[in-house]
């Protein structure tokens, strides 16, 4: 397409994939995108250039904690254009059933029939799959480093900040059946920020976060089990560590 470069990301091949963008400024950048469903679209299509395993697009849905009800039919992503635009462009039956981190599972991997999961973080989660996998976490045009792995290390390093609350609801299939769920939800006890500048730092200065530019924006990406091996003794030394 007119005015696009480098049309490869720099990353590994063959190695599961979760990508978390912001794509305003791409969508600006390039007009020949005349929606934000194209342009996400491509940005999939440029990450399949890597023959990745597979591609999860998280679509999280935090509202469940409020109202207690989640259909992976009718629930809006609440994570960000991008996130909500591959939403659309795929049928249902590819989010997973959990009520707040569900991910899309673009390239029909299987995660769908895999993580049915009543408990955000536990051993059925995503998040213990990734730390198995070592799966690579993508950054596209974020100013900090994002990565909601990062509350699977905190639950794993027991941080006093957060503890499971539950929250019982309901929860819709893609044919609608209803599920009764009360899903536990490593959430925090009080008011606290982590510190992204200073994770980020920490990690580059340990060598395991990789940076490029694509079409003009920054991309990073890094490993889930190579962050918790770097980060989980920090939080067991210092649990505020990582905070603000």
């Amino acid at each position: 397409m007119k005015g696009l470069q480098d049309i490869y990301f720099d990353i590994p091949s063959n190695e599961h994939i979760m990508v978390h963008a912001r794509i305003v400024n791409f969508f600006k950048n390039f007009p020949v995108f005349k929606n934000y469903s194209l342009c996400s679209s491509y940005i999939l299509d440029v990450i399949r250039k890597s023959e990745p395993k597979s591609i999860a697009v998280p679509t999280f849905t935090y509202s469940y904690t409020k109202n207690f009800d989640f259909s992976v039919n009718k629930s809006k992503s609440e994570v960000g254009r991008f996130s909500d635009e591959i939403r659309k462009l795929y049928p249902p039956k590819m989010r997973t059933l959990d009520p707040v981190f569900s991910i899309i599972d673009t390239e029909n991997f299987g995660w769908v029939d895999s993580q049915w999961n009543d408990e955000a973080f536990g051993k059925k989660s995503i998040w213990e799959s990734w730390d198995k996998f070592n799966g690579i976490i993508l950054n596209i045009d974020l100013p900090e480093v994002t990565a909601t792995q990062i509350h699977y290390i905190e639950k794993l390093s027991k941080v006093p900040y957060r503890s499971n609350k539950f929250f019982p609801g309901n929860v819709y299939s893609a044919d609608n059946t209803l599920f009764k769920l009360n899903y536990a939800y490593f959430a925090r006890n009080y008011n606290y920020h982590l510190d992204r500048k200073k994770r980020l730092s920490i990690m580059e200065e340990n060598k395991i976060v990789f940076n490029s530019v694509w079409n003009g924006l920054q991309v990073r990406w890094f490993r889930a089990k190579d962050m918790r091996k770097l980060l989980q003794p920090i939080l067991q030394s210092n649990p505020n560590s990582l905070l603000k």
